[in-house]
């Protein structure tokens, strides 16, 4: 009676998470969004690089029409030599991202970088965007200091002016403190890159089955999320049909919301 219980209780979850699409398209330009988006018969959360993309205000009103949820993703610990603001923010760098070439961790606790996050923000909510995607909140995995701590946490308690969904991306040992301290309804989800695939290797962008002990690792994050009311998501990477199929199966087992992409660039090409 137990076991028919706890699947007739699976099915009704998986049943309402994936009544929904979900899907990171931040290195998709306008067009290739719109066409994805418009394409798709089920309402969809989208990941949009607003920053980016040239989408404007009227392109996000034409994908409320069709239901879509539209999140702005904002990088929140590291900045990248091709964006605008590089020159600008260049000083702030801490140290090279492992892996990219072209993105540095940068100093969230000085003011300026604080200030700039919060004009980001501005222009995506002028946009009509519903919340906002942070990445690479890990910044505070790979510089554990009191500093870092506090600026991500003045950068979220500012973006609450606006109102708006926020989920966090690689940010485990952060958002883990926040639970722990009952901290955490602010949140609307997290989201957590490669827990049942990984990069082989980067240059070539190969992809494989995650190795079980992080699998474990960051399955048991998300499964802590959501005991504590948060919404999860996952982005796999996967090249073959074998390997897709893989981390679809575990995600839908686990109840995860997932996105698979068979790039790192996630341009929303070929999507699985």
């Amino acid at each position: 009676m137990k076991n028919h219980l706890f699947f007739v209780l699976a099915f009704v979850l998986s049943s309402a998470l994936f009544a929904r699409d979900f899907g990171v398209y931040i290195g998709a330009d306008r067009e290739t969004i719109l066409a994805v988006l418009d394409a798709k018969s089920e309402k969809t959360l989208a990941v949009l690089d607003s920053e980016e993309s040239s989408l404007s205000a009227d392109d996000i009103s034409h994908l409320h029409t069709n239901a879509h949820e539209i999140f702005s993703y904002i990088n929140v610990g590291s900045l990248e030599t091709w964006r605008a603001s590089f020159d600008d923010f260049s000083h702030l760098t801490l140290a090279p991202y492992e892996h990219w070439q072209d993105e540095f961790w940068v100093d969230v606790s000085q003011k300026e970088w604080q200030e700039h996050i919060l004009k980001i923000a501005e222009t995506c909510v002028s946009k009509g965007a519903d919340g906002f995607f942070l990445d690479n909140f890990d910044v505070y995995t790979e510089f554990r200091s009191d500093d870092i701590f506090y600026g991500l946490t003045a950068i979220i308690t500012a973006l609450q002016k606006y109102g708006k969904k926020i989920i966090i991306n690689s940010g485990d040992v952060f958002v883990d403190f926040l639970i722990r301290n009952g901290m955490q309804d602010f949140l609307y989800g997290i989201c957590q890159e490669s827990v049942f695939t990984r990069v082989q290797n980067y240059r070539t962008e190969r992809f494989a089955k995650q190795k079980s002990t992080i699998t474990s690792e960051r399955l048991g994050y998300l499964l802590r999320a959501r005991s504590a009311g948060l919404h999860v998501f996952a982005v796999e990477y996967a090249k073959t049909p074998s390997l897709a199929e893989y981390a679809r199966v575990s995600c839908e087992k686990n109840a995860v919301e997932y996105y698979i992409a068979p790039s790192l660039s996630l341009d929303a090409r070929d999507e699985w």
